[in-house]
């Protein structure tokens, strides 16, 4: 093996390549500093290297007014890493962006400085009405029909966004970060009358009371992992996981149930999560008592992915992300010149009875019809996985167990090719958002 090692020429090993197409994104949140490396088509960049780093940097809003310093030299720490991992990577562009902690902090500009300093970024402290709009462009980005009301729990701050039309609406930024609220001496009814009494200072929810209610942040996607994981969900993708809103109310009633040491011991709750998961519960079940929306929908984009959303053409905003991914896939996958739309076409007779949610997924997946073509179609469709799209659809798992809302008749499916019926229906079974 050393003889190998050592006759190894290192001149004609494959490097990493720098590329124009690469951005670096390092939010400092008040919970996690997370660096995510987006490479890909603009319209939907995909996450190529994604990194957190738990330091807790708002843990102390609630009673100081300044940041933890054994949480400032945690994240310097990690900040370090990340500026060694974009060089190495031999990324140019990187987008470092600070929200509420570092915002309201007494010592965050000072903070601010020596990161710049010491690992020489450039660092954006967004003001809370930022920090709100690039959430809710978060969504946008992922999902453009959205329509209702966005929230972005982070440790810090709570933002809520009024979207719809592929635009952003109102906008407010509330105290109520989970991480601030858990480490708060606040006696259940105290919490409650508190929340109750900053949302009450939200002139607007009014308007999105009834609506789809889009979420965004750790904190709570932790309570769909947990419902996922419960109910044996067959896909364990966050994005796009949609709930009715009397499913989430019980869900909350059940985590609001657990003793601290239930949620410890529970194997569905990531313990990182753990200490503030009941914190969640209720700012949720509290916002709920204003909005009452009529489905929950999981969101994975956020700040991070609305940064980069933000600096696109209004026209390339509305361009359609799971289409636009597919042909990215086929391009690069494909044996030929991408032709999705030539097979939607020669079947358009099979798709016409379909409404525009069938046949966006009809033309999503006559899109990526060629990428499997090393695959033997003598192999069982419950053994075809691994395709991965958009980088939170996966392309995997059985056939069994359609729901009564599947789109394609018997007829229909004996028109298409096992491949084909295999594709639509994993993309049907993400649940993808309700389309005008």
């Amino acid at each position: 093996m050393q003889d190998i090692v050592d006759s190894r020429d290192r001149r004609l090993d494959p490097v990493v390549a720098t590329s124009q197409n690469m951005t670096a994104v390092i939010d400092i949140g008040s919970n996690s500093i997370r660096l995510v490396v987006f490479e890909g088509p603009v319209r939907v960049p995909m996450p190529k290297f994604n990194e957190k780093v738990l330091c807790g940097l708002g843990r102390d809003l609630g009673q100081s007014s300044m940041l933890n310093a054994e949480a400032m030299e945690k994240a310097m720490a990690a900040l370090q890493r990340y500026t060694f991992l974009v060089n190495h990577m031999g990324i140019d562009r990187v987008i470092v962006a600070a929200t509420a902690a570092v915002r309201e902090a007494e010592n965050g500009a000072e903070f601010v400085a020596e990161i710049e300093q010491e690992c020489d970024l450039n660092v954006q402290v967004l003001s809370g009405k930022q920090e709100a709009r690039y959430a809710g462009l978060g969504v946008l980005s992922g999902m453009p029909y959205a329509n209702g009301l966005v929230g972005d729990l982070g440790g810090g701050s709570l933002e809520l966004v009024n979207v719809g039309d592929h635009k952003i609406g109102n906008t407010s930024t509330l105290p109520l970060g989970a991480l601030r609220l858990s480490r708060m001496s606040f006696t259940k009814s105290e919490l409650i009358s508190y929340l109750h009494s900053q949302f009450e200072d939200v002139d607007w929810l009014d308007k999105v009371a009834g609506k789809n209610f889009y979420v965004v942040g750790g904190a709570w996607r932790a309570l769909a992992k947990y419902h996922i994981r419960k109910t044996g969900h067959p896909l364990n993708i966050i994005h796009n996981y949609k709930l009715p809103y009397d499913e989430v109310m019980r869900l909350i009633r059940e985590i609001l149930a657990f003793s601290d040491q239930d949620i410890n011991r529970n194997p569905y709750i990531q313990s990182s999560r753990a200490g503030t998961l009941k914190t969640a519960a209720t700012i949720m079940e509290q916002l709920f008592q204003f909005t009452r929306p009529k489905n929950v929908i999981f969101s994975a984009n956020g700040l991070r992915e609305g940064l980069l959303f933000s600096e696109l053409k209004k026209p390339v905003r509305k361009i359609d992300p799971l289409l636009e991914a597919c042909r990215n896939m086929a391009a690069k996958e494909g044996r030929f010149a991408e032709h999705g739309e030539e097979i939607y076409s020669w079947l358009s007779d099979a798709f016409s009875e379909l409404g525009n949610k069938g046949k966006r997924l009809a033309l999503a997946a006559a899109t990526l019809s060629d990428i499997a073509w090393t695959m033997s179609l003598t192999i069982g469709l419950h053994k075809l996985s691994g395709v991965y799209l958009e980088r939170h659809l996966v392309v995997s798992g059985t056939k069994a167990g359609r729901s009564s809302h599947w789109p394609f008749t018997p007829d229909i499916e004996g028109a298409l090719s096992e491949t084909l019926q295999m594709t639509l229906w994993r993309l049907w079974i993400t649940k993808p958002v309700s389309m005008p």
